[in-house]
């Protein structure tokens, strides 16, 4: 009886903090849509600098800058002509300026320009300056009086690296074959035996950062390159997953677990498989392979596919790495507590061998889940640089 009370508590608690989350979304939604109306100021903005932006946002990759067809408009003769959209099913004839390239960034859907189709161009949440700056240097791509719209000219806008995307990959092949490396049993004891524990948690953790930092400095280099065109609605995916994965997380690296060197008194304690551990002995994995996983539907460019597919691929490549180095350091110990658990979520309760444990992941815990996704949310677009509402 005491057990059903404390779980309808406990699911009362996780009802009013998603309904708290999602009046937070909303809210954030509602913040991010706001400036929508607001037009930058005419004739502000620096043209190099939005000719930059075009090219790191992916823009050129769908628009031409010289009058060559691409699945979007050619920028070249845009700026202060006139062009036919469709508004809310209307259709009516516009002035390309500062407050209709607002509109075209901040709300692609708004006007969609007729003979094209809705819900391609993504939604890029950037202030009045960024918005400035692009509009100027569209601007600066006006048609010379007398000539073609369509005569190619030079290409005005700055070239990205073009070593960002293979450094990526490289980096990305450095953080998966470290980890599984450095982990091997074999190797980790003889540089522990030689470097003692400190130093090889040391070179551990600085080639991990190496391989991290190189990752993002290379993602945020890399230019837009499209794989595949996600259909809007599988941005829900990510907003969806990302509560869980953080929780996730949280629960997994803030509980004491078995699968962490060193912790065979952990496995070896009948009250281990407790709390987050009754869904999966390795929750904080399982929150960076859904958390890899959720981005790659909502992403088809391939800088975010060579982010998400190596942390997919080492959080579950590290599930089973890590059962079978401890099964071979603990022996009957590990046997114990693996059949008390399970690797993959909810498998051992669905066969029987353990209970939900609501109370033993702890009501602080998903609040404190609660409390960073809602400060990702926030936080997401001016990190990133793209919003992460749907």
């Amino acid at each position: 009886m005491r057990a059903r009370v404390i779980l309808a508590n406990m699911l009362r608690a996780l009802s009013v903090t998603m309904a708290a989350l999602l009046i937070l979304c909303a809210a954030a939604r509602a913040a991010h849509a706001g400036p929508v109306v607001v037009a930058p100021a005419a004739h502000a903005g620096d043209p190099q600098r939005g000719g930059k932006l075009l090219a790191k946002k992916g823009c050129t990759s769908c628009h031409s800058t010289d009058g060559t067809a691409r699945s979007g408009p050619t920028l070249r003769g845009l700026y202060a002509s006139s062009r036919t959209v469709t508004s809310g099913g209307v259709t009516r004839t516009v002035l390309v300026d500062d407050a209709y390239i607002a509109r075209a960034l901040r709300e692609p859907d708004a006007d969609v320009l007729l003979g094209f189709p809705r819900g391609v161009m993504p939604r890029f949440e950037l202030n009045d300056e960024d918005v400035a700056s692009i509009a100027r240097a569209i601007e600066a791509l006006a048609v010379p009086e007398g000539a073609s719209p369509f005569a190619p000219t030079p290409e005005p806008v700055p070239q990205v690296s073009t070593t960002a995307m293979p450094l990526l990959a490289g980096y990305g092949a450095w953080f998966v074959g470290l980890h599984l490396l450095l982990s091997s049993a074999r190797l980790r004891k003889r540089l522990v035996a030689k470097l003692g524990s400190r130093r090889f948690s040391a070179l551990y953790s600085v080639c991990a950062a190496i391989g991290l930092i190189g990752m993002i400095v290379s993602f945020r280099n890399a230019p837009y390159v499209e794989v595949w065109l996600p259909p809007r609605a599988l941005r829900w995916v990510p907003a969806l997953a990302m509560p869980i994965s953080i929780l996730l997380l949280i629960a997994g690296f803030s509980t004491k677990s078995a699968t962490t060197v060193g912790t065979a008194d952990v496995a070896a304690d009948p009250d281990a498989a407790r709390g987050i551990f009754t869904i999966t002995r390795h929750p904080a994995l399982w929150g960076f392979a859904l958390w890899a996983a959720a981005h790659l539907f909502a992403n088809g460019e391939l800088r975010a596919i060579l982010v998400f597919v190596p942390i997919l691929v080492l959080a579950v490549a590290g599930m089973v790495h890590i059962d079978r180095r401890r099964a071979a350091d603990l022996g009957d110990v590990w046997e114990g507590y693996r059949a008390r658990t399970s690797l993959v979520p909810f498998a051992a309760i669905i066969r029987g061998k353990n209970r939900l444990d609501l109370r033993g992941i702890g009501i602080v815990r998903v609040l404190a889940a609660a409390f960073v996704y809602v400060a990702v949310l926030h936080m997401h677009a001016l990190v990133i640089g793209a919003s992460p509402m749907p």
